[in-house]
């Protein structure tokens, strides 16, 4: 579960750190903010794979 913690963590920051890089290069927000956004359906995949953690219509709706 470490390893899980970790790998999350880095995966993170170096989401953030791409994030402010590309607006200190002068990128879009209604670009950048959709793409930084998506980790959200992607760790909900992950939480379903691994932990067979139910996808309910509260799940998808706050998704949305």
């Amino acid at each position: 579960m470490i390893g899980y913690g970790v790998m999350g963590g880095v995966q993170g920051s170096i989401a953030v750190y791409s994030l402010l890089l590309a607006f200190s290069v002068g990128g879009a927000g209604s670009i950048m903010f959709p793409n930084i956004a998506i980790k959200y359906s992607c760790f909900s995949d992950v939480g379903y794979i691994d932990y067979r953690d139910p996808i309910t219509i509260t799940k998808l709706i706050g998704l949305g």
